[in-house]
């Protein structure tokens, strides 16, 4: 097996993840929390992410777990690489902004 490899955001795009809209917590809406969380992901060979982790904090937990949560449940196309499918990583960045 070959070892995860890591791609840029760019080629991460290519691979047209469908990742759902994470639910913005009431109580961070209710206490005026937004931020941007940084999470490393890990898309498996069939597109599936198998692993979301928390790289760069939005500085609330409640919004970091969120954005967690929606990433996890995300598909992509199998990045492949000569020819192959292959197991990636890549850091997605995921913004909780109260006006969107």
């Amino acid at each position: 097996m070959l070892a995860t490899k890591t791609i840029s955001f760019n080629e991460l795009k290519q691979l047209d993840c469908q990742i759902p809209q994470p639910v913005y917590p009431r109580k961070s809406k209710r206490l005026d929390q937004e931020g941007v969380v940084v999470l490393k992901v890990t898309i498996g060979a069939n597109g599936h992410v198998v692993a979301a982790a928390v790289s760069k904090s939005s500085g609330f937990p409640l919004l970091d777990a969120a954005a967690v949560d929606a990433l996890r449940v995300g598909q992509c196309h199998p990045y492949v690489d000569g020819g192959l499918p292959r197991q990636v990583q890549a850091l997605q960045a995921i913004a909780f902004r109260l006006n969107d």
